[in-house]
């Protein structure tokens, strides 16, 4: 009897995963017209988990981070979540100015998304 080699399924294969979060602009100030001090949370969710990175605080309605955040055993059923947030000052949390959710099964290596 012959035995045919296993096909490999991409989607359940892991594999190294890297986010680059360049900058933002045109955010919005806050109600009471001061600057606004964005971050990012990059969240990277799979059946398996979800893993969470965050970017230092800047300011400013352009804000330039250049950040790299690295992710290992990434499948491509996976989903990257970027929230921008603007961290609190005086409240108790902090406001979400944007949201991305990007499919890595619909990323093509080395073009920017």
């Amino acid at each position: 009897a012959s035995r045919e080699p296993p096909i490999e399924d991409e989607d359940f294969t892991p594999g190294f995963l890297r986010v680059r979060i360049l900058e933002a602009d045109g955010l919005p100030n806050r109600p009471d017209g001061s600057c606004c001090q964005p971050y990012v949370t990059v969240a990277n969710t799979q059946l398996t988990g979800r893993r969470v990175r965050r970017t230092d605080a800047a300011n400013g309605p352009c804000a330039v981070w250049g950040q790299s955040f690295d992710f290992d055993n990434t499948s491509a059923s996976a989903q990257v979540v970027i929230d921008v947030w603007d961290k609190a000052s005086d409240a108790p949390a902090p406001d979400l100015l944007g949201k991305a959710v990007i499919h890595v099964s619909e990323c093509r290596p080395g073009i920017p998304h």
